[in-house]
């Protein structure tokens, strides 16, 4: 809901909710689950990547397309959703250091359940928070309730009006 129609998604294979609020047909995601080429193309005039199927493959790309938008001077941006065990990927740490040494305008959404797959966090990684890792390249890490609606919506809201603003 945040997010404006010239805007890019990136989903993962969870986010069916996010690619149909932003556009995507339920009857196009089925396809794309049958295998069906047709299921991977969004309605017309919406950027809706086709769900990230290997873990944090979709963050690169959604670097690369929002520092497209701001080289091609629009004020569209990117989201691209992951999670936690995303962040243990080369795909993750590559993305976020194009993103942030180019200033890309992309909000990195990391939905954090607890689990990478079937390892849990503590066995994943030795920092505190997935938040933190936001600060080794330079960039705001807010941690919120992902159960809360409102706090979803308002900061989103706000990371992609810093993004929109050229601060990536």
């Amino acid at each position: 809901l945040a997010l404006q129609n010239d805007d890019w998604l990136f989903p993962t294979y969870r986010d069916h909710g996010a690619a149909m609020t932003f556009g995507h047909s339920l009857r196009n995601i089925l396809l794309f689950w049958n295998g069906r080429n047709e299921g991977c193309i969004p309605p017309e005039g919406k950027k809706i990547f086709p769900p990230g199927i290997p873990i944090a493959t979709q963050i690169p790309h959604a670097a690369g397309a929002a520092y497209a938008e701001k080289r091609k001077g629009t004020n569209n941006a990117a989201i691209v959703y992951f999670g936690d065990g995303a962040t243990s990927e080369g795909d993750f740490h590559e993305g976020i250091n194009f993103a942030s040494v180019m200033k890309a305008p992309v909000v990195l959404f990391n939905q954090n359940n607890g689990y990478a797959i079937s390892v849990p966090l503590s066995k994943q990684m030795s920092s505190q928070t997935i938040a933190q890792k936001a600060l080794a390249y330079d960039i705001p890490g807010v941690r919120i309730d992902g159960n809360d609606i409102f706090a979803v919506y308002f900061e989103t809201l706000k990371a992609l009006d810093r993004a929109r603003q050229g601060h990536g």
